[in-house]
């Protein structure tokens, strides 16, 4: 397998590995439906690209900063505007329009905001979506948020 994805570029050897993981299975157990893994499919995106594709449920930890996207709001409007903006970054960075925020932890904004963002499968039968985003916020480190940037979870935790 090494030696075959030698000469593609980086970003598409994860795609390849897939694709040649799902023919080998396919010719090895003589059918034509094959699914992969959800760790599987981690594992190989996590050495063959940076991000994993959007149908694979994975959790992020990421540092936001409230202070530009909040400059020039009065007091009063801080808080809905806060959730606002965090449910627009979730959107942009899951790719998914279904967002859960855990509310009661915004009613003072800070001027930066660790938060972790989980992919989740929706369970619901009438979802419009397959994958929900869910919101909460993560522990500061006792060094403070300087230098933090975006860290993959394992399910695990």
């Amino acid at each position: 397998m090494a030696s075959f994805l030698a000469h593609f570029t980086f970003k598409k050897k994860a795609p390849k590995a897939i694709k040649e993981i799902r023919k080998f299975a396919q010719k090895a157990m003589g059918t034509t439906d094959v699914r992969i893994d959800v760790k599987v499919n981690k594992q190989i995106w996590s050495r063959g690209i940076r991000s994993v594709p959007r149908r694979v449920a994975v959790t992020r930890e990421y540092t936001i900063n409230l202070h530009k996207r909040l400059h020039g709001c009065t007091f009063k409007k801080k808080a809905p505007k806060a959730i606002k903006e965090i449910r627009k970054f979730a959107q942009k960075a899951m790719g998914t329009t279904d967002v859960r925020i855990d509310v009661k932890r915004y009613s003072q904004c800070p001027k930066a905001s660790t938060v972790r963002i989980a992919r989740k499968r929706n369970e619901e039968e009438d979802a419009k979506e397959e994958f929900y985003s869910l919101v909460t916020v993560a522990e500061v480190p006792p060094e403070g948020l300087k230098g933090l940037g975006t860290k993959v979870i394992d399910d695990a935790d």
